[in-house]
């Protein structure tokens, strides 16, 4: 059987918990948090990330957060807990998703994305 976006959106959806801007507002900065940024490069550099947030471009993801992979990044630690966003929060719920299906327990995605972060008036940062 065929399976559509929808499909894949509403199957993670029933998996990930999201988290709302003020919540994760409240959490941004404290120990055992963390941000993860799943939109691509050229995304983050013209508008910026969350303040502290590793970026981990969706298509990369699962080589970042495998400590069996190569390219492997310390940051990620199976006893943090995170907080996916991307720009609008189709991406970071399938990659909260995939992030709890390879033993990340403690994931979220950010409801309604970066979009809403920064429509709140939440702080970012740039990036060079």
């Amino acid at each position: 059987m065929k399976k559509s976006v929808q499909d894949y959106m509403a199957s993670a959806a029933e998996q990930v918990e999201g988290v709302s801007i003020a919540e994760a507002a409240r959490l941004a900065g404290q120990e055992g948090f963390q941000f993860v940024d799943v939109r691509g490069r050229h995304e983050i550099e013209k508008t910026g990330k969350i303040k502290d947030a590793i970026p981990a471009s969706r298509g990369m993801l699962e080589f970042l957060i495998d400590p069996e992979s190569p390219y492997y990044d310390k940051r990620f630690s199976e006893d943090k807990k995170y907080i996916v966003y991307c720009a609008k929060g189709g991406r970071s719920l399938l990659a909260a998703q995939r992030m709890k299906e390879m033993g990340y327990e403690r994931v979220h995605s950010l409801n309604g994305g970066f979009r809403s972060w920064q429509e709140a008036g939440q702080p970012t940062d740039t990036v060079e």
